[in-house]
């Protein structure tokens, strides 16, 4: 059992969940994929910050202060073998670049961005057999909401369901 968190999506912000005097526990799923989306991973070298400037300022450098490509700080040590990343090709990083369409319009290209973000972080779910189905859908409900709807499927048919609204609103879901 893991500690349960609680996705508070008007304020962008998680907190441990309390069960009467104690801290209440979950299954792991649902507080894992609030972990594995919401939790900033490090900007890849090729991506926009949502700081840095644009056109027609695109040729400057930005600021130092521009600079924070962010990251969980647990990702600098390595957790897998060398034997794990030499087979993948790649090392795991906890969290998403969802954070860095903080400042974007939503417009086609940002909900697809914002799919293919969700899913890279939650890909270790289908490695580790975890879930062997994984479904996305970004949409834009209103002016500033970007929507993402996340189903996981477990390997014994059942279904995870999340929907979280962004900037405000509430997220809902369950199991079926």
């Amino acid at each position: 059992m893991d500690l349960a968190l609680a996705f508070d999506s008007e304020n962008l912000q998680s907190d441990l969940l309390l069960d009467g005097g104690d801290l209440a526990t979950d299954g792991g799923l649902a507080s894992a994929v609030i972990v594995s989306l919401f939790s900033d991973a490090r900007a890849l070298p090729g991506d926009r910050l949502p700081d840095e400037a644009r056109a027609p300022w695109d040729q400057v450098t930005p600021p130092q202060v521009f600079a924070d490509r962010r990251g969980f700080w647990g990702d600098v040590i390595p957790p897998q073998s060398a034997a794990a990343v030499q087979a993948t090709g790649k090392r795991r990083s906890t969290g998403s670049r969802l954070w860095l369409l903080r400042r974007e319009k939503l417009t086609s290209e940002t909900l697809l961005r914002a799919e293919t973000y969700a899913r890279e972080a939650l890909a270790w779910l289908l490695e580790d057999g975890i879930a062997r189905r994984i479904d996305v859908s970004a949409a834009a409900e209103r002016t500033s909401w970007l929507v993402l709807t996340i189903e996981i499927w477990r390997p014994d048919g059942l279904r995870f369901e999340k929907v979280w609204n962004l900037p405000s609103g509430q997220a809902q879901g369950g199991a079926s």
